[in-house]
């Protein structure tokens, strides 16, 4: 077993995009971010010069990458990519995740500019948040049989484990993919 490449909070909590739009990529993991800020979005997001960021452009095919938030100047926020940039149409639009102390945030923002390789956005309109990560994932590989109530098994890889959680992908069997949120898994 060994950890992941990406075994930054932000790294862990974040599932693979899958070709999802950023709409749809958000609204997958939204769920775990319980509290919605609209007011006072500053004195969320400005406390900090340093922290650790994933942005997603508007690539479906992009899995996110990683960024160092440097704070805010004149009513936006400042990144710098910590690898090579998509082209910067890609980012005209974009979601990003930020971890802040021991909180993290998630939101849509508007490239304002490029500047010294540094991206500029916009401020969001609405922030939401939730707690970081208490247990790291861990990345493993392997096969996981998946059984319901109704006998029904499926196969799947496992992505990762932690000791609240498993991830896996790829399930063989097509039956046995309609399963909601909340359903029990043995």
């Amino acid at each position: 077993m060994s950890l992941s490449v990406d075994d930054t909070n932000l790294g862990m909590l974040l599932p693979m995009r899958a070709g999802h739009s950023m709409v749809e990529y958000q609204q997958t993991v939204l769920t775990e971010f319980a509290e919605p800020i609209q007011d006072h979005i500053p004195e969320h997001l400005c406390t900090t010069t340093a922290a650790d960021a994933m942005l997603f452009s508007d690539e479906a095919s992009e899995d996110g990458q990683h960024f160092v938030f440097r704070g805010c100047d004149q009513g936006g926020l400042v990144f710098s990519p910590k690898n090579p940039l998509l082209p910067a149409e890609h980012y005209q639009n974009t979601l990003i995740f930020l971890e802040i102390d021991s909180r993290i945030y998630t939101f849509m923002a508007r490239l304002k500019y490029i500047f010294l390789g540094d991206l500029h956005f916009d401020m969001p309109q609405i922030l939401h948040k939730r707690q970081t990560r208490h247990n790291k994932r861990v990345r493993i590989e392997g096969s996981v049989v998946l059984g319901r109530k109704n006998g029904r098994t499926a196969i799947a890889r496992i992505y990762d484990f932690s000791p609240t959680g498993l991830s896996f992908l790829g399930i063989r069997n097509l039956v046995f993919t309609r399963h909601q949120p909340g359903h029990r898994l043995l």
